[in-house]
């Protein structure tokens, strides 16, 4: 039996204030600064306050120069972005500026309930015996607006700030009212449904962080290596050998395919994002799952309830880039539009406006609606841009170029998605106006060619945002406690066992 001197000893406050300190300047940023709670309080403050007492613009002028000014003070604090803080902000000045409070927002949300017997929704069966059909199981849609007392008010506004994608609301847009409510799984179908991803996101993260074990490209780490040398090729003194040996025919196949390089390293981090978005937002909702089948919380709190995080990838042949984004990748950050749609609401653009400001000799090939769009693509990206900006520490602790090129580089993958999109609107609007159709007799061939263009926007946008993963080292520690890859090739199935880091 040990001694109680030898029982390790806590650590001291000093020593976790300089582990925090370690963890927000190099790993990754946090708060380091009491204004960085400030704006939490603020926000939920202002929409509990009716519009009797604060009117709309009131209301903005006295909250949004606040927030913004104890934003601007955490991000000189903690020596820059944080992706919390500045989503705070931008969700707060779009919810203040929409003013939920004035009525024309309302909470959507279904109870179960048991429609009338069927007229006919009886049986004989032997013995004369009457037996009566199982009632039929409905539901039933209530909404909310904003209410008058503040007992209920209270719940309503946590729900709302919580509400990123705005599921089970109606605010006033055509566009969004008409999919609410969304229709609900049963716990049964999420469960299933969380299986499927989460097994499907190992399998991706495993394979793609196996192949950045072995790649030249995400090995190095000085930029010497260009996002098109050759997969299987070598590197200054490390061969491919000593990490994987691809069968001949693959190498001779990657190696005389020119475009080969580059679009297996976009998918490898394209696929890598999308899985560990998808993980961290179906395996936390497996702990809260188990409270609403036990009755502590409510079908609205509970995630079978709300939609799939992804949309369906049938919205990328069908709208090409815009579908990309705005059907099938999460729509947690539609928010970050609402600039753009302020401004095209003032020149007239909008539905409202019906492009009272249209130039005539645009009208040819845009219109109102376009323009609309345009400035509202502009905003959603340019901020959400700034947003992720806040996942480079002041310190990245693996990279080679200072912080600030990191942050553009992150920055600048969104940005780049601005003309991709003002190019795939005028190439649609040329098709349109000379009716052109790719097909070969009843063969139409547009999906696949949307299909090609999606993968060339990516291979040329996704490289960005690579070189900032490269810069803080995401690519130098395996991500996963368990790898199938490295177990089938003799590496061992734990990589986190001995702490190994591909260097």
């Amino acid at each position: 039996m040990s001694s109680p001197s030898s029982l390790p000893s806590l650590p001291s406050l000093p020593q976790l204030h300089e582990s925090y300190k370690t963890l927000t300047t190099h790993i990754v940023p946090g708060p380091n600064s009491p204004s960085y709670f400030i704006p939490l309080i603020l926000l939920p403050t202002a929409l509990l306050i009716p519009p009797s007492i604060l009117s709309t613009r009131t209301s903005c002028y006295l909250f949004l120069p606040v927030m913004w000014a104890f934003f601007a003070h955490s991000c000189l604090r903690g020596g820059g972005i944080d992706v919390i803080s500045a989503d705070v902000v931008l969700w707060g000045g779009f919810l203040l500026v929409g003013d939920p409070r004035g009525g024309g927002w309302r909470r959507v949300w279904g109870e179960e309930g048991e429609q009338d017997k069927d007229k006919e929704g009886k049986e004989e069966r032997g013995g004369g015996e009457v037996a009566r059909s199982p009632l039929r199981q409905t539901t039933h849609y209530h909404e909310q607006s904003y209410p008058s007392t503040l007992r209920a008010r209270i719940p309503w506004v946590l729900t709302l700030l919580v509400s990123l994608r705005l599921t089970n609301w109606k605010i006033g847009d055509p566009a969004h009212d008409r999919t609410q409510p969304t229709r609900p799984m049963t716990r049964r179908q999420y469960l299933a449904h969380v299986l499927k991803i989460s097994l499907t996101s190992f399998f991706l993260i495993d394979t793609c962080a196996f192949f950045a074990m072995f790649d030249p490209w995400f090995r190095d780490r000085y930029g010497a290596v260009g996002i098109d040398f050759p997969v299987f090729g070598h590197y200054g003194a490390t061969t491919t050998k000593s990490f994987f040996s691809p069968p001949p025919r693959l190498l001779s196949l990657v190696q005389h395919i020119p475009f080969a390089p580059r679009l297996l390293r976009t998918l490898a981090i394209g696929l890598q994002a999308y899985s560990l978005i998808s993980l961290g937002g179906a395996l936390p909702t497996l702990l809260v799952l188990p409270l609403n089948y036990l009755g502590l919380i409510s079908d609205t709190w509970s995630p079978h309830t709300w939609p799939p995080f992804f949309g369906f990838l049938s919205a990328i042949p069908a709208r090409g880039m815009r579908g990309l984004w705005g059907g099938w990748w999460h729509q947690t950050m539609r928010f970050t539009s609402f600039p753009g749609r302020a401004v095209s609401r003032t020149l007239g653009f909008d539905d409202e406006g019906k492009g009272k400001s249209d130039v005539t000799g645009w009208r040819l090939w845009l219109d109102y609606r376009d323009v609309d769009f345009g400035l509202r693509t502009l905003s959603a990206f340019f901020f959400s841009g700034v947003v992720h900006m806040g996942l480079v520490p002041p310190e990245p602790w693996f990279a080679n170029m200072p912080a600030w090129k990191v942050r553009l580089f992150v920055a600048g993958f969104f940005w780049a998605q601005v003309p991709v999109f003002a190019i795939e609107l005028l190439v649609e609007r040329f098709a349109r106006r000379w009716r052109l159709r790719p097909s070969f007799g009843s063969i139409d061939f547009g999906p696949g060619l949307v299909v090609c263009w999606v993968l060339v926007c990516l291979c040329v946008t996704i490289p960005i945002l690579g070189v900032a993963t490269k810069e803080l080292g995401y690519w130098r520690v395996y991500p996963l406690p368990f790898s199938f890859w490295r177990g089938v090739m003799g590496w061992g199935w734990w990589p986190w066992a001995s702490l190994e880091r591909a260097e």
